[in-house]
């Protein structure tokens, strides 16, 4: 998070193509994110801003 790098999105999309990952997977990865948004953002000061975008570009 500490860097945008769209080689990570690139591979969820591939591994979502090829059938190695599936929506609900993805949904429970992000929320476990979400959920542990207030720790990192002691790292990463503006780690909800980023979070809702890579969710918007996800």
């Amino acid at each position: 998070m500490k860097k945008k790098n769209n080689r990570m999105f690139d591979l969820l999309q591939e591994c979502f193509s090829e059938g190695l990952s599936t929506i609900n997977q993805m949904t429970k990865g992000f929320t476990m994110i979400k959920d542990g948004l207030d720790d990192l953002a002691l790292d990463i000061p503006n780690a909800k801003e980023k979070f809702n975008f890579y969710v918007e570009y996800a």
